[in-house]
């Protein structure tokens, strides 16, 4: 059933943490068809589970609040980071840290100048 589904997929996520793989991907595994999918993940958003990071990839909350807190302990001790130190903070590759920090611009938690980030207006909510 698709209550299964979803358990499955959020299971999927909490494994994956920030290295998600494309939304696309984890439900055509579960044969979950396309639309159900797009529904899926604008419901999982819309309830607070996932934070969605570009249109095929989405992370737990619970995960991108953990980096949240992570980028931002860092960025009030050195006062910015660059893309370089994100993928060390992180332990990620661009793949996956690009998408991570255009939402954290997005959102107003950070403030991107040139290949640098620094604290956003946004960053306490």
């Amino acid at each position: 059933a698709l209550k299964d589904k979803k358990h499955r997929l959020i299971e999927i996520l909490a494994k994956q943490k920030l290295q998600a793989e494309r939304w696309s991907i984890l439900t055509d595994a579960i044969n979950i068809d396309r639309e159900t999918s797009r529904d899926l993940l604008n419901f999982l958003q819309k309830q607070g589970t996932v934070v969605i990071l570009e249109p095929d990839r989405a992370v737990l909350s619970e995960v991108f609040v953990e980096a949240k807190q992570r980028l931002i302990a860092y960025l009030t001790e050195h006062g910015e980071i660059s893309t370089q130190e994100a993928k060390t903070l992180f332990n990620l590759t661009r793949k996956h840290l690009i998408p991570l920090l255009e939402t954290m611009d997005r959102e107003g938690i950070t403030l991107r100048s040139d290949n640098a980030r620094r604290l956003g207006a946004k960053r306490n909510e």
